[in-house]
């Protein structure tokens, strides 16, 4: 488990009794400069398990030239091993990210797995699976883009850890012409066996409604002993449309739960952009799901139950000023309520006159109320803070963050005092 969440009961207080006015923690951010790459090269961070033997998960950070990992303790912010991937002959990277796997190589150890689209020097797009072991070995597990008449662009992956083994779920869009007009269509693939075929397939029965530009592991919802997975299908950004996100069954691939924004109750533009799951807020045993818009006064909404409504809504402070969620997490309980909070981050954000600096907000997982702003001292033009991250909560009450775009990241440790 990654998220450790308290939950505690509550004696109902006497009629003549009252409670004391909840006030809002402390919050100390301390910030250092982890990672600097002007060109643009930094990809993908995630959080993967205990690396360096101190009990605590860490981090890893993909970079693409050089083409490395960089493991970083997230007790001291250091750069624990970088590890080279090998060459490849590319002139651009497109899409390249990493998420934690089981222990492939079977050394004790957990593995992760590296996700690249990119361009050789004949200009032949390709799309690549590998594993990156934990004894830096690097080992090729499907090539999952073939020339063809019919484009196959991935976006999103993710591993669910079932009973039998890892699941890999790849989202990838397909382009096609009819009529002259250019059409896409999402679909999502999973692979069982690392080298073999997808096992099954679940195509969007909508053309361009950007099915796969999110994707998110949850619980096992329909019973049948597997984890399911939530898709967000916001539709194409040059059209203001109301989006969506599909509940699939990890087993079948069948379409368990639309989430529609009108049968929601709520107006937004793009929902289901930026998904993140992780965390129970209300307590029922199954994880919750937080959704973002891209509209710039769109919410985070948190999603709860069976079937799911929507149970709390993060307001956006800056409305007139910037996109949000561009990044989303939940957290441990950083104010004292015994309920996990969660993390939202404004990459396009304005500081002062600074266009582009980006911020994150702390808030309550109970109640929705803001906490605290996280935000670069000293910050740049374009820093765009917030396009890239993931966290580590060692304890309540504390936070370890590794942030930023990528140009540069920051290591940031956020504590309370509420605890």
């Amino acid at each position: 488990m990654r998220l450790v969440v308290f939950f505690m009961l509550s004696t109902p207080l006497l009629a003549q009794e009252q409670a004391p006015p909840k006030r809002t923690p402390e919050v100390t951010c301390a910030f250092r400069t982890l990672l600097e790459s002007p060109e643009g090269r930094i990809a993908s961070v995630t959080s993967i398990l205990d690396r360096d033997g101190d009990g605590v998960d860490d981090f890893a950070v993909l970079r693409t030239q050089p083409h490395q990992v960089d493991f970083v303790s997230s007790q001291t912010g250091r750069i624990i091993q970088s590890q080279a991937l090998g060459p490849f002959e590319t002139t651009s990277w497109f899409v390249v990210r990493i998420t934690p796997a089981r222990d492939i190589d079977h050394d004790g150890l957990e593995d992760l797995v590296e996700y690249g689209w990119y361009r050789g020097k004949n200009d032949e797009w390709t799309a690549c699976l590998q594993a990156v072991t934990s004894h830096g070995g690097v080992e090729p597990l499907r090539t999952l883009l073939e020339p063809g008449p019919t484009a196959s662009f991935p976006n999103r992956f993710a591993i669910s850890r079932a009973k039998g083994g890892d699941q890999l779920f790849l989202t990838r869009t397909f382009v096609s012409k009819d009529s002259g007009r250019t059409h896409s269509r999402g679909q999502v693939a999973r692979i069982d066996d690392w080298k073999g075929a997808p096992s099954l397939t679940y195509s969007s029965p909508l053309l361009d409604d950007d099915f796969g530009s999110s994707l998110v592991v949850l619980d096992d919802r329909d019973g049948d002993g597997t984890p399911d997975i939530a898709i967000g299908a916001p539709g194409p950004f040059e059209r203001d449309l109301p989006g969506g996100v599909q509940i699939l069954s990890g087993k079948s691939l069948a379409l368990l739960e639309p989430l529609e924004p009108s049968k929601l109750g709520i107006r937004s533009e793009r929902f289901g952009i930026v998904l993140a799951a992780g965390a129970d807020f209300d307590g029922d045993g199954l994880q919750d799901l937080l959704v973002g818009g891209s509209k710039m006064d769109s919410p985070v909404w948190l999603l709860s139950g069976r079937p799911m409504r929507v149970t709390r809504t993060f307001e956006n402070p800056r409305p007139d000023d910037s996109n949000f969620a561009s990044f989303l997490s939940p957290l441990c309980d950083m104010d004292g309520d015994h309920t996990p909070d969660v993390m939202v981050a404004l990459s396009m954000a304005k500081r002062g006159e600074l266009a582009e600096a980006g911020c994150a907000y702390l808030y309550s997982g109970a109640t929705g109320k803001l906490i605290s702003e996280v935000a670069v001292p000293v910050p740049a033009q374009s820093d765009r803070f917030g396009s890239l991250g993931a966290v580590v909560c060692p304890r309540a009450g504390k936070v370890v963050l590794v942030a930023g775009s990528e140009r540069k990241l920051w290591y940031v440790v956020v504590t309370t005092d509420a605890q």
